[in-house]
């Protein structure tokens, strides 16, 4: 009975320590090969807003892996230019959606991305969120 009783430990032991292997081999793996939307140096936040963008309609045209999205400025003052929005907790972005900035808030830049485009070519764009006026 004794041999019984420790061949059933050694059994139930091997598949607990087999589990907890595989799980922390699979984290290892993420944090190494795991696709990420932007690495630090990609991104530099300010410690406050700085320069209002005069923009009240933009366009989603791509969202990142993590929640966050590249829009297009929709407004003829500053037609076409590109900026990032930030993950909201709420609402996740979609490609396409049209988001209109709400009156009696504005479009603050809270930092600067860098990004490849798929022409390969290297972009810089305003980091941005609604504020309040």
């Amino acid at each position: 009975m004794e041999i019984r009783k420790n061949t059933v430990l050694a059994f139930v032991g091997g598949i607990v320590i087999g589990f907890f292997l595989a799980v922390g081999l699979g984290m290892l793996w993420n944090k190494m090969y795991g696709e990420t939307a932007y690495n630090n140096d990609d991104v530099i936040m300010f410690e406050k807003p700085k320069s209002k963008i005069k923009a009240t309609d933009l366009t989603v045209f791509q969202v990142l892996p993590d929640g966050s999205a590249l829009a297009k400025v929709e407004n003829f003052s500053s037609w076409g230019m590109v900026v990032l929005l930030l993950p909201e907790t709420d609402n996740g972005y979609y490609d396409d959606q049209s988001i209109t900035v709400p009156k009696g808030k504005s479009l603050m830049q809270i930092g600067i991305f860098k990004y490849e485009s798929k022409e390969e070519v290297v972009k810089t764009v305003p980091i941005v969120k609604i504020y309040d006026n």
